[in-house]
């Protein structure tokens, strides 16, 4: 990749990645050449996300991260990590 911030060679979490500021950030990140991990709570959008990113070789995994079953599926899925986005949040009214 050219420019003065690149991604390359660096493989990152990316946690809300079905929707919103989460699903922006992972396409972004794949466009500066990252190998990304998405996790969210809907699979179908998810998949909607992965067809957005550049490159090859994303992952995926649905899971909740206020369930402590799915986030221990979740770190052990996990390769080892460079960086991490921090996007999930659930606003309550």
């Amino acid at each position: 990749m050219n420019g003065r911030f690149s991604l390359e060679g660096k493989t990152l979490l990316v946690t809300g990645a079905s929707s919103g500021i989460g699903r922006c950030v992972a396409v972004e990140c794949s466009k500066m050449g990252a190998q990304l991990f998405l996790t969210g709570r809907n699979e179908q959008r998810l998949i909607e996300t992965m067809e957005l990113l550049d490159g090859k070789n994303h992952s995926y995994i649905s899971a909740d991260l206020t369930d402590d079953n799915d986030m221990q599926n979740l770190i052990a899925s996990l390769p080892p990590l460079d960086g991490l986005v921090n996007n999930a949040g659930i606003q309550k009214y």
